[in-house]
C-alpha cells in the first residue's frame, strides 16, 4: 500500500461532485482544491445549461466562415458583386442618358415611315443611326450585367458549399473524436441542435443572407450615388438622415442579435423534452405522467415562440421607421425636382432617375438592415 486517503487526495486527476446534503455534512472531508459545484458550473459550460453569447459578433468568427469560403473565392465575389452594381447603374443611366439627348421630331417621323417588315433586322434598318446607336450600348451593357450577376450567384452558391462542407467536417471531426463524458454530461438536444439547426443554419441561410447583404450594402451604395449624381442638393436631405438611419439600424440590431440568440438556446431544451419523451415514451405512461411532460413541452414551446413573436415585432418597428426616412427622401426629390423646373435647370432625365431610385430606397435599406441584423 504506496498511499492512503480520499480518492481526491490520492488521484490528481479525480474531480469529485458533491451534492448540496452531502456538503452539509461535516464527516465528509472536503479537499482544499476542490471548489464548490456551483463555481465549477460557472467554469465549466458541461455542467450547466447552453451558455448564450452577449454583445456582438466576435471577428474571429468572420475569419472562421472567410477561412471555410476561401479568401482567394471571397475577392472574386466582392468583385462579381461591384461589377453587377456598376453595370445595372449604368443601364439606368444610359436610359436617361437617352431620353435627355434624343432628338423627338427624327424619332416621330421615323416611326410614320415603318417597314411592313417586323424582323428583328427589319426593326433595326429602318431605325435612325442616333437611336440604333442607343439600343446597341444599352443592350450591351444589359449582357454584361446580367453575365456578372449569373456570375456572382455561382461564386455565392460554390462559396457556401465550400464553408458548410468544411464546418460540417469540423464539427463532426470534433464530436468523434470526443470522450465519453462529453456525451454523458452534455443535454442530447445541444448536439441535435448544432448538426440540424445550426448546420441548416451555415448549409442554406448563412450563404442566402450573406448574397443579400453584398446584394443590398452595394444596392444602397448605388442608389444614393444616383440620386446625387441625379440631384445634388440631395445632400442637404440626405445629411439629418444618415444619423437618424445609423441609430435605427444599430438599435435594432442590437436588439434582434439578443432575440435570435435567445430564439436558438430555447431551441435546444425543445429538442431534448422531445427526444427524452420519445425514448421514454412506455414508462411516461407506465407512471401516467403525460400531462406532466405534455405541461412541460408547451412550456419550452411557448419559450421559443415568445423569443419568434418578439423578433417579428421588432421587424414591424424598424419597417415603420424606414418607411418614414424614405417617404422624408421622396419627398425631398420631388420638391428639388419642382424648384429645378420652375427655373428651368433641370435634367428630366437625371430627375427621373432621381424620383425611380427615391422610390426604391425604403426596401434596399429595410433589407440592408435586415441581412446585416
Amino acid at each position: 500500500v504506496l498511499r492512503q486517503g480520499p480518492p481526491a487526495e490520492v488521484l490528481p486527476d479525480y474531480e469529485e461532485i458533491l451534492t448540496s446534503s452531502q456538503l452539509e455534512e461535516p464527516s465528509l472531508p472536503r479537499p482544499k482544491s476542490a471548489a464548490p459545484i456551483n463555481e465549477r458550473a460557472e467554469q465549466d459550460s458541461l455542467l450547466g445549461g447552453e451558455g448564450q453569447e452577449t454583445g456582438s459578433l466576435a471577428w474571429r468568427v468572420y475569419g472562421v466562415y472567410l477561412w471555410a469560403v476561401g479568401f482567394t473565392l471571397t475577392a472574386f465575389v466582392l468583385v462579381a458583386v461591384t461589377l453587377m452594381q456598376i453595370s445595372r447603374n449604368g443601364t439606368d443611366w444610359w436610359i436617361a442618358y437617352w431620353v435627355t439627348h434624343t432628338d423627338n421630331t427624327t424619332s416621330i417621323s421615323t416611326l410614320l415611315h415603318i417597314d411592313t417588315d417586323l424582323t428583328a433586322f427589319g426593326l433595326i434598318s429602318w431605325l435612325d443611326p442616333s437611336t440604333r446607336f442607343y439600343l446597341t450600348v444599352y443592350v450591351l451593357i444589359a449582357v454584361c450585367n446580367s453575365f456578372f450577376t449569373l456570375f456572382r450567384a455561382f461564386l455565392f452558391a460554390y462559396g457556401g458549399v465550400c464553408a458548410a462542407s468544411t464546418l460540417h467536417r469540423l464539427l463532426l471531426f470534433k464530436i468523434m473524436r470526443a470522450k465519453l463524458v462529453f456525451f454523458d454530461i452534455l443535454p442530447l438536444g445541444q448536439i441535435l441542435n448544432r448538426f440540424s439547426s445550426d448546420v441548416y443554419t451555415v448549409d442554406d441561410s448563412l450563404p442566402f443572407i450573406a448574397n443579400i447583404l453584398l446584394a443590398q450594402f452595394f444596392g444602397v451604395i448605388g442608389t444614393l450615388s444616383m440620386m446625387v449624381y441625379g440631384l445634388p442638393q440631395l445632400c442637404f436631405i440626405l445629411v439629418p438622415l444618415v444619423p437618424m438611419y445609423h441609430w435605427l439600424q444599430n438599435h435594432y440590431r442590437l436588439t434582434s442579435r439578443e432575440l435570435k440568440r435567445l430564439g436558438s438556446v430555447t431551441l435546444s431544451p425543445l429538442y431534448s423534452h422531445f427526444t427524452e419523451t420519445l425514448q421514454g415514451l412506455v414508462t411516461i405512461r407506465a407512471f401516467r405522467a403525460v400531462p406532466r411532460f405534455r405541461r412541460e413541452n408547451n412550456m419550452k414551446l411557448e419559450a421559443n415562440q415568445k423569443a419568434q413573436l418578439a423578433s417579428q415585432a421588432a421587424a414591424q418597428w424598424l419597417s415603420l421607421r424606414l418607411q418614414l426616412i424614405g417617404v422624408a427622401m421622396v419627398t425631398g426629390v420631388s420638391v428639388l425636382a419642382a424648384l429645378q423646373h420652375q427655373f428651368t435647370i433641370a435634367d428630366p432625365g437625371l430627375v427621373g432617375l432621381a424620383i425611380s431610385y427615391a422610390l426604391s430606397i425604403t426596401g434596399s435599406l429595410g433589407g440592408l438592415v435586415n441581412a446585416f441584423a
